[in-house]
């Protein structure tokens, strides 16, 4: 009788083992889960890589609408930042301007990489924004290509083409002021500069938004952006990890911004300059498109 119960307790103890192992076991396994888990979370939209050297994931088709429309030929692909970023910014205008329409050229390529006539606009956080355009009499007018200015705001090849001090300032307002995504540099010819943050100044704009205009506004290039606006937004943060905020510095010497200062690596995106041609960077401050078509 007593045999007969030890045996049954070494039973007993026995399955007990068995469950305890399986317990075991199965927690040992939900690491495995949660890191898979964590895995699946990064899929998505990302900008990876630096704005001359990456790619992009997960881009976003720009689509034209009532108060945006794109450049014939023109790349549309980015991040939803930007995308909805350029979105909004067109509406604004045209609420404050009637039948305003925002013109946009190049953004990236819908895997990024290298963009034609381009040395950024890899990794979808790049975009060229055309300047508003009045007539010799001041009235508004929308046009389908980009139109250069001199520094007096007259058209380098439209003589009846006038800058739109009012809407540009407006533009550059709209972008910066926006709420769900971070402009970092907007690239502008110094003239032209001069003309926006002047128009901000009679329309008594914040001290502080005049001062973050001046130093979002900058210049790789003379004379390059004097037909559109280059956007630049920066890394979203849930891309930390793999986005790289400045550009990379050239191959064969250069560098992707001035080569000193608070503007050092920058920008470029002259990508016809070869690398056995590039000056050194005191002498070559960065392109942006500078043989783009206007």
């Amino acid at each position: 009788m007593l045999y007969r119960r030890l045996l049954s307790l070494a039973v007993v103890v026995a399955l007990l083992g068995v469950g305890v192992d399986a317990a075991e076991a199965k927690a040992a396994k939900k690491p495995t889960k949660v890191a898979a888990a964590s895995k699946s979370s990064r899929k998505g939209p990302r900008s990876i890589g630096a704005p001359n050297a990456g790619h992009l994931e997960g881009a976003m088709l720009l689509k034209g609408s009532r108060t945006l429309k794109q450049k014939e030929g023109s790349h549309s692909w980015a991040l939803p930042e930007l995308v909805r970023l350029l979105q909004r910014a067109s509406a604004k205008v045209a609420k404050k301007h009637k039948s305003s329409v925002m013109l946009v050229g190049d953004l990236s390529g819908r895997t990024g990489g290298f963009l034609e006539r381009h040395g950024s606009h890899q990794s979808g956080r790049d975009a060229d924004v055309g300047f508003f355009v009045m007539n010799s009499k001041g009235k508004p007018v929308n046009v389908r290509h980009f139109v250069a200015f001199d520094g007096s705001g007259k058209g380098r090849e439209l003589p009846w083409a006038m800058f739109d001090d009012a809407r540009n300032w407006d533009l550059i307002e709209a972008l910066l002021q926006d709420d769900k995504a971070t402009v970092r540099y907007l690239f502008v010819t110094p003239p032209l500069k001069a003309r926006l943050l002047a128009q901000a100044t009679r329309k008594h704009a914040r001290p502080e938004l005049i001062a973050r205009a001046a130093a979002a506004m900058m210049s790789p290039q003379e004379d390059v952006h004097d037909d559109h606006v280059h956007v630049r937004i920066a890394c979203p943060e849930s891309m930390r990890d793999v986005c790289i905020e400045e550009a990379m510095p050239r191959v064969g010497g250069g560098d992707a911004g001035p080569a000193k200062g608070a503007r050092a690596a920058v920008d470029t995106d002259g990508a016809e300059e070869k690398p056995s041609e590039a000056k050194p960077a005191a002498e070559a401050p960065p392109s942006d498109g500078a043989n783009e078509a206007k």
